[in-house]
């Protein structure tokens, strides 16, 4: 069991039926599985006219790398008469990601690691801007 009203309190977590509440839909439109229900939950059968709409993946995710600034050290060249933080890093990273957004953790390592550990690669790729994404997709 959870103390769902506890962790409610230090997390943003909302249940499915406060969800359907938000949105005037019946919170007896929760399947018992679990499951999200697109059939139930986007097209309203509580006669009310509201329904959800779904943000086709497109028109948010373009593979446009979005960021605010490009840190220092990103180049792995001379920057304002000094060397980039990462002494090369930025370059090497460049080359190993051939203009994708991502690329898998295990071809970064071996490529432009030089043996350190996860957790000290990821501090020094992120003093040049190159952020480790952490998925679901290994599981």
């Amino acid at each position: 069991m959870m103390d769902l009203a506890l962790i409610q309190r230090t997390r943003p977590l909302i249940t499915t039926s406060d969800y359907l509440l938000l949105h005037d839909l019946s919170p007896s439109l929760e399947t018992a599985r679990g499951n999200w229900d697109r059939e139930a939950y986007h097209h309203s059968s509580s006669g009310t006219g509201i329904g959800l709409h779904v943000i086709p993946n497109g028109d948010y995710d373009n593979g446009i790398s979005r960021v605010d600034k490009m840190p220092l050290g990103w180049s792995g060249e001379v920057e304002e008469g000094r060397k980039g933080t990462g002494g090369g890093l930025g370059k090497r990273i460049r080359e190993v990601m051939e203009g994708k957004t991502t690329e898998e953790w295990e071809t970064v390592k071996n490529e432009v690691g030089r043996g350190e550990s996860d957790v000290e690669l990821e501090k020094q790729l992120r003093k040049v801007g190159a952020y480790v994404l952490h998925t679901w997709q290994g599981s």
